[in-house]
């Protein structure tokens, strides 16, 4: 169950200007074929427009630590406190997409469907 941890994540890394994202493939089709996305949850990271497979756990802490080495943020930041566990996430559409991930250097995004029950 991807979601929760996604959503932790999210808010924690925001406040050190790191972004995470998500598009619904269900109402969003068109990029499942620009990205060919296979299956379900998949995390992409963007970085100046290039896109990078992600490659960490599926957990908050895995999460942030590999966002965080990626953009050069101390790894060994403490982990979230509660406050910081709450929804976060960019939610991103054909619509927005590139206008969205124009505004970060870096992002994450989660290529997810609500049917599927590791998304979740």
């Amino acid at each position: 169950m991807l979601e929760p941890e996604w959503e932790s994540a999210a808010q924690a890394l925001e406040s050190q200007g790191v972004y995470l994202a998500k598009v619904d493939m269900t109402v969003n089709p068109e990029l499942e074929a620009r990205f060919d996305i296979q299956g379900y949850p998949t995390i992409l990271f963007f970085e100046g427009g290039k896109q990078e497979d992600y490659t960490g756990g599926r957990v908050t802490y895995d999460i942030l630590n590999w966002m965080r080495n990626r953009v050069g943020i101390d790894a060994n930041s403490d982990e979230p406190t509660p406050d910081e566990l709450n929804n976060g996430v960019i939610v991103l559409t054909e619509r927005n997409f590139e206008r969205e991930i124009s505004k970060y250097n870096m992002i994450g995004i989660e290529f997810y469907a609500p049917w599927c029950g590791h998304c979740q």
